[in-house]
């Protein structure tokens, strides 16, 4: 019953963590789309400011396919992990 347990938080702590990052990142606005020719005023209105808020992030699903295979390899590596200390035991 030990054994199962240790297995049960090892693998649900990298879950909750890497699953804490992807629903941050899926709370922030979505990307609004701006057309690629843009008048003067514009660049003009966006050279001295930041960005709005909506074009912080441009690359939301990259980052979060990037937070999927971290997830996954950490649960495969934690698996091994435990697997090999219950074979020493």
């Amino acid at each position: 019953m030990e054994k199962k347990k240790s297995m049960f938080w090892c693998l649900l702590i990298p879950l909750v963590f890497w699953g804490n990052i992807a629903l941050v990142i899926l709370l922030l606005p979505p990307v609004s789309q701006e057309p690629e020719n843009l008048q003067l005023e514009t660049w003009s209105y966006y050279g001295s400011q930041a960005p709005p808020a909506n074009q912080i992030l441009k690359y939301r699903n990259e980052i979060l396919f990037g937070i999927l295979i971290c997830a996954v390899v950490s649960e495969i590596f934690f698996f091994v992990l435990e697997k090999r200390r219950e074979r020493k035991k």
